[in-house]
């Protein structure tokens, strides 16, 4: 679960408070192991949740735009075929399953051309 910078903040700030550890985690709802790796992540600067790697799990409102005038430019190109337009022009790369769940919530059915 992503936690916030300002819940991190505030946990170890009751911690330095002197509030007891068991205390602090029952308070804020986090483990003694979080409590303490958030505590070494900020003796050096780096308190911040990270971002996480790989690609986009979801395309945004924007996207989707995007991806629907691609699917309309294209409408006979497969997915794998959309995929790599898509990161040709985008410069974003997605999974094949998010661009077809992107692409089921834009309600496109592939038709073949006979």
């Amino acid at each position: 679960m992503k936690r916030s910078l300002d819940l991190r903040e505030r946990a170890l700030a009751a911690l330095a408070g002197g509030m007891q550890r068991s205390q602090v985690c029952q308070v804020f709802g986090i483990h003694r192991t979080t409590l303490g790796r958030w505590g070494k992540r900020q003796e050096v600067g780096l308190l911040a949740p990270l971002v996480a790697p790989g690609p986009k799990l979801r395309l945004e409102a924007e996207d989707e735009l995007h991806l629907v005038a691609q699917l309309q430019e294209h409408p006979d190109a497969t997915i794998d075929e959309h995929l790599r337009l898509w990161q040709e022009a985008q410069r974003v790369t997605v999974s094949r399953a998010t661009l077809g769940r992107a692409m089921l919530r834009a309600e496109w059915t592939r038709k073949k051309r006979v």
